[in-house]
């Protein structure tokens, strides 16, 4: 049972921490892969401590996913603290202390997986994943803790990634989501003091006529796996690509499942 689990755990992660992943993990930093570039795209989000922001939605699944930012005092970056996965019959609540599956409270520690309504949920030290029933849809939670460099005190934040999304609908939206479906292709690159600039086209289903943004190749951390891989660059809040503005996404606590429109 125990080299079952294992490797569960070592598919999902294996697939979810590939280079074809949607992610959130850090200060925040989004990392998503495309339809149209061969490199993913990554931005940063500025929020404010205790906001909620909605990640993922879909109306035909019937899934939403929010979470909850902190501030760090000393160097004011904003973490994740709390990450809700919602649908219909299931509601995990995710924080760096527990687990809430409906009403009951998991502690990470030993790796463990059971169904609940059909859907699976595998658990470990600092990785839980959960398969809905009928769909091909897999979310991740990562748990990070990080020592300070005393060791008297510890950073504690969650990443969410999107291992499957193949049962996503195409309206499937959120600061995430909504790049499961979209289009970018690059219009124009040039090359300024040695760095690489793109004009990007994007092409959204819920906003057909076709945009554009600017963006510059740096370097990403994948921070499930330490490594770090190329990306290009957007500017803050994913300005130009991301549907709409930062603030609307933000919703009014963990359980909110309004429908977002944009």
């Amino acid at each position: 049972m125990v080299c079952l689990l294992a490797y569960i755990v070592y598919v999902i992660s294996h697939q979810v921490y590939s280079q074809h992943t949607q992610a959130v993990d850090g200060d925040p930093e989004f990392i998503v892969s495309v339809e149209g570039l061969h490199k993913s795209l990554c931005f940063k989000v500025e929020g404010q401590d205790g906001e909620v922001i909605r990640l993922v939605q879909d109306d035909h699944t019937g899934i939403r996913v929010n979470a909850r930012l902190f501030m760090v005092n000393e160097s004011k970056n904003t973490y994740i603290s709390t990450v809700s996965i919602i649908r219909k019959n299931i509601v995990i609540i995710v924080k760096p202390q527990t687990v809430m599956v409906n009403r009951e409270i998991f502690v990470w520690g030993n790796m463990t997986a059971f169904l609940i309504r059909g859907h699976r949920v595998v658990l470990d030290e600092n990785f839980l994943a959960v398969t809905f029933r009928r769909i091909n849809v897999t979310a991740i939670v990562r748990r990070h803790m990080i020592p300070s460099v005393d060791e008297t005190d510890e950073l504690s934040y969650l990443g969410f990634y999107i291992s499957d999304g193949r049962g996503f609908s195409q309206y499937t939206h959120g600061l995430l989501g909504q790049f499961l479906y979209k289009r970018v292709s690059i219009d124009n690159l040039r090359y300024r003091n040695g760095r690489a600039k793109a004009r990007l086209n994007v092409v959204s289903p819920l906003k057909p006529i076709a945009r554009r943004a600017v963006a510059t190749l740096g370097e990403s951390v994948n921070r499930a796996l330490n490594v770090t891989s190329p990306c290009w660059m957007l500017r803050k809040n994913g300005r130009g690509v991301v549907d709409g503005q930062y603030r609307h996404y933000v919703v009014e606590n963990m359980r909110d499942l309004r429908l977002l429109e944009f």
